[in-house]
């Protein structure tokens, strides 16, 4: 999903560099302005500050957009593959999967992924390498208040990451719902007719209502492990923030640093727990996401259809020769079925519904192959056919073709 867009990842990445390069600076520039008042003028390193933050705002305006377009690309490619296997498929893998869920997949599953690329890292991208440069800096301060720090950013990542896993499992089972509720409404408004002939709204209406409620239950469960994450880990940082002013301060006032080494490390101290905060929402929001890319995978790690065979030579009749065919392997919907349709005739098959009308259809097309037995179209054993040329050669319309 990522291998085609890694140029404009590497751009973003580099932007992401850079920006939180100019972020680091600024308290640095804050440090010697507060250690410049009274001995020399400050008005150069004020108008110096101005236009880092200036430069800053203009280089996380382009990274925003890099990576929004890249998304959109991404998201692009996956529904453009997405489309194309589910139109390439195996009969037999869309009797396993309802039509609205495979349909979900293709939309709100994608949808999915362009938040954890927008949502999720931008955030986690820039956030960490501003970490890293906070971390340093800090440590050249005072590397006693740094481990206190750490401490905590550690250990919250920790508790944050292993309950993050949760949210994922959550977001799939929501996800599957939401499919089951589009396969149900799909199937409702086919039978529309049908429902209302027989005054059976409120039935199918209770079904659908059920899915609905499984989706809402899913969602309940992300929600309250999310807000249960948000406080933590605000409370932590607060901690840390409350810990380090109390040491800090004894240390200025030991002699140990000075006012200017506090307020930096404060400002890197922000610039730990802010990026935390967007980490640990990206987590989130790249965790909903990985559960959406496992139902897409299920669908991209499906075999398609195969296209190998002789081409089928024109063909105006078509000979069942003893056939015999299960969907499940074991029991058979054919047994042992022959006969002929010749060239000019009109032949139909009538039978009650379950005797196997459909099914000799999609045999002749070869949506299925027979268990045992040949279907000879003009004498060419259909077996040995590409599908592709024995479907040109067979006219089929659905009842109720699209």
């Amino acid at each position: 999903m990522l291998a085609h867009h890694k140029g404009a990842l590497s751009l973003a990445l580099a932007l992401s560099v850079v920006s939180a390069g100019l972020s680091l600076l600024q308290p640095m520039l804050i440090n010697n302005i507060i250690s410049s008042i009274n001995q020399s003028p400050i008005a150069p390193l004020v108008w110096g500050l101005v236009g880092l933050l200036a430069v800053s705002s203009v280089v996380t305006m382009l990274q925003l957009y890099v990576m929004t377009v890249t998304a959109e690309s991404a998201v692009l490619t996956t529904r453009k593959q997405l489309a194309a296997r589910m139109l390439r498929l195996p009969i037999r893998v869309y009797d396993q999967h309802r039509a609205g869920d495979l349909v979900t997949r293709l939309g709100s599953d994608t949808t999915l992924i362009r938040a954890a690329f927008t949502g999720g890292l931008i955030d986690a991208i820039g956030g960490v390498v501003m970490m890293l440069g906070a971390v340093v800096l800090m440590a050249l301060i005072d590397v006693m208040m740094l481990g206190i720090v750490l401490a905590v950013v550690l250990l919250t990542m920790l508790v944050v990451i292993g309950v993050s896993t949760f949210i994922q499992k959550y977001t799939k089972k929501a996800q599957a719902a939401v499919g089951e509720l589009g396969a149900d409404m799909d199937r409702a408004l086919g039978a529309i007719r049908t429902i209302r002939s027989t005054g059976a709204e409120s039935r199918v209406e209770s079904g659908i209502n059920a899915d609905a409620h499984e989706a809402y239950d899913m969602g309940v469960m992300v929600a309250k492990i999310g807000a249960a994450l948000r406080p933590a880990t605000g409370l932590a940082m607060q901690g840390s923030f409350l810990v380090v002013l109390g040491i800090g301060g004894a240390r200025v006032a030991s002699g140990d640093i000075s006012v200017a080494d506090l307020v930096s490390f404060v400002l890197y101290l922000f610039m730990v727990s802010m990026p935390l905060g967007q980490i640990f929402g990206a987590i989130t929001t790249v965790r909903q996401a990985m559960g959406a890319i496992e139902r897409i995978s299920e669908v991209m790690d499906e075999d398609p259809e195969p296209t190998t065979g002789a081409t089928a030579q024109p063909a105006r009749d078509i000979t069942f020769d003893d056939v015999t065919f299960s969907y499940d392997g074991q029991t058979d919907v054919l047994k042992d079925v022959s006969f002929h349709i010749p060239a000019a005739k009109k032949t139909a098959f009538v039978g009650p519904s379950g005797s196997g009308k459909s099914t000799t259809l999609a045999l002749m097309e070869r949506f299925y192959d027979v268990d045992s037995g040949r279907i000879l179209l003009g004498g060419q054993d259909t077996a040995g056919l590409s599908r592709a040329s024995v479907r040109q050669t067979i006219g089929y319309v659905e009842q109720e073709a699209a």
